[in-house]
């Protein structure tokens, strides 16, 4: 996996925990601030790449993310398979 792949499921994972889908938000910053140190940097450069998959909407004119509800299938997939002890 390169440095953005290795971001995905933490921020995803966060993101689910605090329940942000659709109209719930949260600013970019907020979502990489409970990253892991040693994943190190590449957290804006994730954050758009999800942008771009549809896994994530940007909302305040690209402040701020959310999970997208009609990637929910894919979202649950990704949190799945790597985080298999937690129960979705």
């Amino acid at each position: 996996m390169s440095q953005g792949e290795d971001l995905v499921p933490p921020i995803l994972f966060h993101l689910y925990r605090r329940n942000l889908w659709g109209s719930s938000y949260t600013p970019k910053e907020k979502a990489l601030s409970k990253l892991p140190k040693r994943l190190g940097g590449g957290g804006m450069a994730a954050i758009e790449g999800l942008i771009k998959r549809g896994l994530l909407i940007d909302h305040k004119e690209g402040k701020c993310v959310s999970l997208n509800t009609r990637e929910k299938e894919e979202i649950m997939k990704v949190l799945k398979n790597n985080y298999p002890d937690y129960y979705f």
